[in-house]
């Protein structure tokens, strides 16, 4: 206990009890001004040795540590042994870090007259935190990061290294601490298909989703099932393209769809 990733894996890459190596959940109080957290997937916030430490310094073993979430990144050893990828977030290698495009919430109506694309707009579920340590760097210079998706996580407190954050009700808790991750809105005007290469289905219904923070657009179409009910969404890379290179049916859910998009 507790049964939360960051000091699971942490217990299982040193042996120790969380009350012990100290990550106790994703975020961690600042202990002087308690209302701040930092995020807790860091090996500089461990108290406790990791077993990699050990084979790479002590056993002097060739030691690759892959994408540990718990403790692992950054190195906490400078011994020619180890070699450590990633290690910030449960989810992905990188995950956080490489976006070009930031999650996007599409509603689509036919009363809509035209499609607009609208950054940072939206609020969605929390997110994954991943580990700064040139906040003071990405806070300056033209102001980019004022407008990214972790501006909420180090904007405030402690010279942003860090973020405010006050339980108010008993519903919150730190693991809720980036409920308010933002995302980009697309309202996509929905009309009758027309214009493309190869015919569409009949009654088929056309929509744009918008790529590259509004730099690129993909058509899309809505076609009908076998009862006549529209209930299954194609992407393509153009008009001119016969093949969708992402199809969802109603219920459906699809990862690491592949595209190519602008910088």
């Amino acid at each position: 206990m507790p049964t939360v990733t960051p000091p699971l894996w942490t217990t299982l890459a040193t042996g120790a009890y969380p009350g012990t190596h100290g990550i106790t959940c994703f975020f961690a109080s600042d202990p002087v001004n308690i209302d701040t957290l930092y995020y807790n997937l860091d090996s500089r916030k461990s108290k406790a040795e990791p077993l990699w430490n050990v084979f790479a310094e002590d056993a002097n073993k060739k030691t690759l540590v892959w994408h540990w979430p718990g403790s692992a990144w950054p190195p906490t050893s400078d011994s020619p042994n180890l070699h450590v990828v990633d290690g910030t977030q449960p989810s992905g290698i990188n995950n956080g870090i490489p976006f070009l495009d930031i999650l996007k919430v599409v509603s689509g109506s036919e009363k809509i007259t035209a499609s607009e694309y609208l950054p940072n707009t939206s609020h969605v579920a929390p997110g994954q935190g991943c580990i700064i340590d040139n906040a003071e760097e990405l806070m300056g210079g033209d102001g980019g990061a004022q407008t990214s998706v972790f501006r909420k996580v180090i904007a405030a407190g402690n010279n942003a290294k860090g973020f405010s954050f006050s339980i108010m009700e008993e519903n919150e808790c730190e693991i809720e601490a980036l409920g308010n991750m933002v995302s980009d809105t697309i309202k996509a005007a929905i009309k009758p298909a027309g214009g493309w290469t190869q015919a569409p289905a009949e009654g088929a219904k056309e929509f744009i989703f918008i790529v590259s923070s509004g730099l690129e657009r993909r058509p899309g179409l809505i076609l009908k099932n076998e009862k006549g009910i529209y209930d299954t969404a194609q992407l393509y890379k153009s008009k001119k393209a016969t093949t969708p290179y992402l199809t969802l049916k109603k219920g459906e859910i699809k990862f690491d769809v592949m595209d190519t998009v602008k910088r």
